[in-house]
């Protein structure tokens, strides 16, 4: 575990967290940086990751929602604590809508679906939200409709609730991974004993069309 690399998103493990070192802050940097150096379009600046780093794509788009179009999580939470801790942590309050599609696995023991006290962590487990009070976070933030149009896929053995009528378009869309725990979907193994990915939805491939849909408003 000592040599497992994760940035610090205010609860879970790893240097970056005892460390405290300031993530969001090195990513608006290396934003600057990037934005200075290449001819980037400032509008279609996007964040995925998976599990921890999934969590910081939350937080960006807090922090950064006036540079960040879109997120896409992967199989992630919007919100955590450590055991004990009084208070969750969650993103800070966004100033300008932010684009959200995610995905979470059914079968996910790390972040499980229904929140809570995590059943399999690499550290102590941490507590962590459900997927339906991140995806409400962001409905609330960008302000959508609170009653999500509903898709079920049996070929492909998913849900999506999509909500819509957000400010500048920061439409939110959550994916759920019927037969699929805590892995990329479309991806591989994150490790030897890691969970199998479902063959059956690419995240790689929905994350890119939603984000051609979703560039920066204004």
């Amino acid at each position: 575990m000592g040599n497992l690399l994760t940035w610090n998103v205010g609860f879970g493990f790893g240097y970056a967290l005892t460390a405290k070192v300031d993530d969001v802050g090195f990513v608006r940097r290396l934003l600057d940086e990037l934005q200075a150096t290449y001819r980037i379009d400032p509008d279609r600046i996007y964040a995925t990751g998976i599990s921890n780093g999934g969590i910081l794509c939350h937080q960006l788009a807090g922090a950064l929602s006036d540079r960040i179009a879109a997120i896409a999580p992967i199989v992630a939470a919007a919100g955590g604590r450590l055991q004990g801790a009084a208070d969750w942590i969650r993103p800070a309050p966004p100033r300008h809508p932010v684009a959200v599609v995610a995905f979470n696995g059914a079968l996910d023991l790390s972040i499980p679906l229904s929140g809570g006290l995590q059943q399999r962590s690499w550290a102590e487990p941490v507590e962590v939200w459900s997927a339906r009070e991140s995806v409400d976070f962001w409905v609330r933030a960008n302000g959508c409709r609170p009653e999500p149009e509903v898709e079920r896929n049996t070929a492909a053995r998913f849900e999506r609730w999509r909500f819509t009528g957000g400010k500048g378009e920061g439409e939110v869309v959550q994916y759920v991974l019927l037969d699929q725990g805590h892995a990329w979907p479309g991806g591989e193994r994150g490790y030897r004993r890691g969970d199998e990915p479902t063959r059956l939805v690419s995240a790689n491939a929905l994350m890119i069309e939603f984000f051609r849909q979703h560039p920066k408003t204004r």
